[in-house]
């Protein structure tokens, strides 16, 4: 009995910390917002501290694109129907919430972190320059132009 007490403690204490995948949530609150920058507070988990910044960017991101954010210059989605873009232009809408929205991003820190249980939780703010990346997803077709032509 006292080997299994002490086997079922060190499997329990050598347990590997379990990948947490990416999902977006509403977790994004503008901070601040003009006609052509946003600043967004988004909150985010990951195991380890580098993956809750990109989970926190990706988030602020998708959430701008598809959801808009309340209390912004830009409450209305860029994107309005998601389901039906991401089978047309799914390369490339991947390729720019993976790498390339990088080139918009003004600033992007911390305000807060802390970590329990192999759990890293950030509340990152995201400022993007969000007038370049429109004319990057209307040169490519994901979005249509606005206004006058």
């Amino acid at each position: 009995m006292k080997y299994l007490i002490i086997f079922a403690f060190l499997v329990i204490s050598c347990n590997t910390t379990q990948s947490i995948p990416y999902s977006r949530t509403g977790e994004v609150l503008a901070s601040d917002s003009d006609r052509n920058t946003i600043t967004l507070l988004s909150t985010s988990r990951a195991h380890t501290l580098g993956l809750a910044n990109l989970y926190a960017e990706r988030n602020a991101l998708e959430n701008l694109l598809f959801r808009g954010i309340q209390g912004s210059a830009f409450e209305e989605p860029m994107i309005s129907n998601e389901a039906e873009l991401t089978a047309d232009q799914k390369t490339t809408l991947d390729r720019f919430i993976q790498s390339e929205y990088e080139k918009y991003l003004i600033d992007a820190h911390n305000t807060s972190q802390s970590e329990s249980q192999g759990v890293h939780t950030v509340q990152r703010s995201i400022t993007l320059d969000v007038k370049s990346m429109r004319k990057y997803l209307e040169q490519y077709s994901v979005i249509k132009k606005f206004g006058l032509q």
